[in-house]
């Protein structure tokens, strides 16, 4: 699967936010679509956030906050993949391409999982 991942941008809001759709993150913290668009473009806005593409479509998304950890470490505050996408390698290619970047000014990512 040739998958591409870059910054994300405005015009790629609906399709970060279906990937954020029907998982256990949104179930939990981002229940409404107002919630979750919010959530996304947030994300978009602060420039910090990558997105994986299959051909012209979002798949996944991974948003991080630099200085977010003990306003010292860069932590990764949102990372999802498109259900119809999942267990295909799409969420270790987000990690992996994030990790290479903020390794270059950091030696630390926080990461907190649930489940």
């Amino acid at each position: 699967m040739d998958i591409v991942i870059r910054r994300a941008q405005k015009e790629d809001l609906k399709g970060c936010v279906s990937a954020l759709k029907n998982s256990t993150l949104s179930d939990a913290y981002f229940q409404t679509e107002e919630s979750r668009v919010n959530a996304v473009k947030e994300a978009i806005d602060s420039g910090n956030t990558c997105a994986a593409f299959y051909g012209d479509e979002c798949v996944g998304f991974v948003y991080f906050i630099e200085q977010g950890a003990f306003h010292a470490f860069h932590y990764i505050h949102l990372i999802t993949v498109r259900e119809d996408y999942r267990r295909k390698g799409i969420g270790k290619k987000l990690l992996a391409f994030v990790e290479k970047t903020l390794f270059e000014t950091r030696d630390k990512i926080f990461l907190v999982v649930g489940d």
